[in-house]
């Protein structure tokens, strides 16, 4: 289930997990990677830990990934109560744009661990998710991102906060 959450606090909003957009260069110097570096420094940590940067080559046409790490995605355990999941949106933080199709396939293996896991998924309880890709990104939010979030998730036994763009 997809609830879209017009003007909230993706910080504020209780929620298992938290979607954290990130470049996949691992530098976490701006918009909300930087909120979540300052919130969540144990989680970041966590992140760097067990992710190498860059991470590896990328081809939008396999939805694959040779890469160094297993996963593009990295889900943090819970710390504090919260889990943190480190999503890719862009490949280079110096990229204009984010890329929807790195963004589409990160989702898709969010969904899946969780379709792999049928245990997991009472964990998951509600996802806080931001408008991916969308600020500092540039991605179209209604005609792009929303679409997307509504058409892969809606049918999901978890809940999915969308936050709009501010």
């Amino acid at each position: 289930m997809v609830n879209i959450i017009k003007d909230g606090d993706l910080f504020a909003v209780p929620a298992n997990i938290l979607i954290n957009p990130v470049n996949r260069m691992g530098i976490s110097g701006a918009g909300l990677a930087k909120e979540f570096k300052r919130r969540f420094p144990k989680h970041e940590e966590r992140w760097r830990e067990n992710t190498q940067f860059p991470m590896g080559e990328y081809s939008p046409n396999c939805e694959t990934f040779q890469s160094v790490h297993k996963s593009e995605i990295f889900l943090t355990g819970k710390i504090d109560g919260v889990m943190v999941l480190y999503l890719p949106t862009k490949h280079n933080p110096k990229d204009a744009l984010s890329d929807v199709d790195l963004i589409a396939i990160c989702l898709r293996m969010f969904r899946n661990l969780c379709k792999r896991n049928p245990e997991y998924v009472q964990t998951v309880g509600a996802v806080n998710m931001p408008a991916l890709g969308c600020g500092l990104g540039g991605l179209d939010f209604e005609g792009l991102i929303k679409p997307l979030i509504l058409d892969m998730f809606q049918n999901e036994p978890y809940t999915i906060n969308l936050f709009e763009p501010k």
